[in-house]
């Protein structure tokens, strides 16, 4: 009602002002025009325009302005009159971003990876596309159901603009034929396929990753850590933990044996042969591990020497029983020595893009080998040098001992002694189907830290339940992500973890009652009330029901469909799937062939990193 009558006093306003033009045109033209109706005014302004009454009327109407000023206050008192004075932010002050806040997100960078796209919407114009694309530290973590088009929006568009060194996990090999010729031809990276099930892959051996000193022992635990516990479930069982220890011993032993180390003996491999060989007794084995330069090693070989016999077979079958994997002759040959380190990653001349292939017959198998080299990965970057960088270490003439001896030889590693930096290239860690490697501890710890030793982590999960399943939860990994990005979750959880995510609204609800004491004449009451309620953005059935992308008869994608992304500390982003053949650079890119073979890494044994003692 009230804005009727506005627009009323609005239009009588208009009239009102035209009309007082007229007068006063007439007023000072007195005798020569007569009173006329409020249109004259508009009809004089176009037939004296160019003439020498054009000025008169001119001036009429700026005069006569006050007039029309007047009708618009009062237009805007009517309609404002009684106006909602509701606490609009009582329950929540949520609300969807818009340009200026990606903006200030950073997320409108040429380098870095995709994590969406962005639509702005523009007067009787299609909306105007923004691709989303951050290049910070921060770590991202993608929640998206399998064939809901996360490798066509999010992981081929990402690995096409990332420059850097780079980590991808690639199911079926799609990535690497994809994104791998661009890398090299187009980002100048050395480019690694790391398929242990194939004959044609580049090699890794990870005994050959042990630091020699005083990091081998904990290197040895860890990957023997890895190998009995392939999934992460802990060693909560006696034999697990007692074959933990041997292999633990039997690896130290390996990698301080000159001669085994001259006949390429030192892998997982041939361990599995030391145990196995009908030709050593394994108290033969003991009694050898027993008189090792490494003490762990001899502690082990006593401790075996000294158990029962059944014991010690029981442990020792524990212990086989894992290393099963390095029996196929395919995986022991590409296992057996190493086309890389995987410090040549993050300090080779020039990027270095490493992809982890496998084929879905075979993740189950192969996925312990990946976990060894993606918990390798971290703790070779983020631990190296850190040694020398301690504020308790104060003796810095062995630092400077150590920088003379490397000067020259390995310019990385000298400046990294010298504190100019621990890497040469920043590396971004792809991880589709996060969940699938098993629960990682190593990971979850190094999220908190490793953006600080140029890692980025991007980790893609079918949804939180599926995360939640392997490290529980009271995991880290969502509170350590800076950036999470979802397309419609088909789980409730899920569904229910967005929603509260996109934040709270307050909604208020103006109810108007209307009385009379009877009569159409008499005086009508009007009272008002408001109901404050709270909402989230997205409920969670709106989450799950979230524009999915359009897919024609074969399955393809035509259509984006819609996302959520999330930056901590912004309000929630509504946007849409940036998929990489609706842009013509990213198009180009991925056109490119991967090569038909991967690069090689010259191997610098002499110059691998080993612990200074003090003198």
């Amino acid at each position: 009602m009230k804005t009727i009558t506005g627009l009323f006093v609005f239009f009588g306003s208009i009239i009102l002002y035209f009309q007082a033009v007229t007068i006063y045109i007439v007023y000072q033209l007195k005798g020569i025009i007569e009173y006329n109706h409020f249109w004259k005014s508009i009809e004089w302004l176009f037939k004296t325009y160019g003439s020498a009454g054009y000025d008169l009327v001119n001036k009429s109407f700026f005069y006569m302005l006050p007039v029309l000023c007047f009708g618009v206050i009062l237009t805007a008192l009517i309609i404002n009159r009684g106006k909602s004075k509701a606490n609009k932010a009582l329950h929540g002050t949520a609300r969807w971003a818009d340009i200026n806040d990606i903006k200030q997100m950073g997320l409108l960078s040429d380098e870095g990876v995709i994590v969406g796209a962005f639509e702005k919407k523009r007067f009787l114009r299609k909306p105007k596309k923004y691709t989303l694309i951050h290049n910070g530290p921060e770590h991202i973590l993608t929640y998206a159901p399998t064939r809901s088009g996360k490798g066509v929006g999010l992981i081929v568009p990402s690995l096409v603009n990332w420059k850097h060194s780079l980590v991808a996990t690639d199911i079926k090999g799609e990535l690497w034929h994809m994104t791998a010729g661009f890398r090299k031809s187009g980002l100048n990276n050395k480019v690694l396929k790391f398929e242990p099930a194939v004959k044609d892959s580049v090699k890794w051996n990870p005994l050959l990753e042990i630091r020699k000193g005083d990091n081998e022992v904990s290197d040895a635990q860890s990957i023997a850590l890895l190998i009995v516990d392939p999934m992460g479930k802990g060693l909560d069982d006696h034999w697990v933990k007692t074959a933990y220890s041997l292999l633990t011993g039997c690896i130290l032993y390996l990698i301080n044996d000159k001669e085994k180390q001259e006949k390429g003996q030192v892998s997982l491999s041939y361990l599995d042969k030391m145990l196995s060989d009908p030709e050593l007794p394994l108290q033969s084995l003991w009694e050898a591990m027993s008189k090792s330069d490494n003490q762990v090693a001899r502690q082990v070989g006593q401790d075996m020497k000294d158990k029962p016999e059944n014991e010690a077979g029981s442990i020792v079958s524990t212990a086989k029983s894992e290393l099963a994997l390095y029996r196929d002759p395919i995986v022991a040959k590409n296992t057996n020595t190493s086309d890389f380190y995987v410090y040549d990653i993050m300090n080779s001349d020039t990027p270095v893009s490493l992809y982890i292939v496998v084929q879905p017959s075979d993740q189950t198998r192969i996925s312990p080998l990946f976990r060894l080299l993606v918990n390798m990965l971290i703790r070779k970057n983020v631990s190296e040098f850190r040694f020398f960088q301690s504020d308790n270490f104060k003796d810095y003439s062995v630092i400077e001992k150590a920088g003379r001896f490397l000067q020259g030889k390995d310019t990385k590693r000298y400046n990294a002694i010298r504190g100019a930096g621990n890497y040469k290239h920043r590396m971004l860690l792809m991880l589709d189907e996060f969940p699938s490697l098993g629960k990682m501890d190593e990971v979850q710890k190094a999220l908190a830290y490793m953006a600080g030793y140029g890692i980025k982590a991007y980790l893609i999960v079918q949804d939180l339940s599926q995360l939640q399943d392997k490290y529980g939860k009271n995991e880290s990994i969502t509170s350590n992500c800076h950036i999470q990005n979802a397309y419609a979750p088909n789980r409730y959880e899920t569904a229910q973890y967005l929603s509260n995510a996109t934040g709270e609204a307050t909604i208020v609800d103006e109810n108007i009652s209307i009385s009379s004491s009877g009569g159409l004449l008499s005086n009508k009451n009007y009272s008002k009330s408001y109901q404050h309620t709270k909402r989230n953005l997205l409920t969670p059935d709106e989450c799950m029901r979230l524009r999915g992308a359009d897919k024609n008869a074969k399955g393809e994608i035509t259509r984006a469909g819609e996302m959520l992304i999330f930056v901590a500390g912004y309000p929630a982003i509504k946007g849409v799937q940036a998929l990489y053949f609706q842009d013509p650079a990213f198009s180009y890119r991925a056109s490119i062939p991967a090569p038909k073979e991967s690069d090689k890494i010259g191997v610098f044994e002499k110059l691998k990193p080993k612990s200074i003692k003090k003198e």
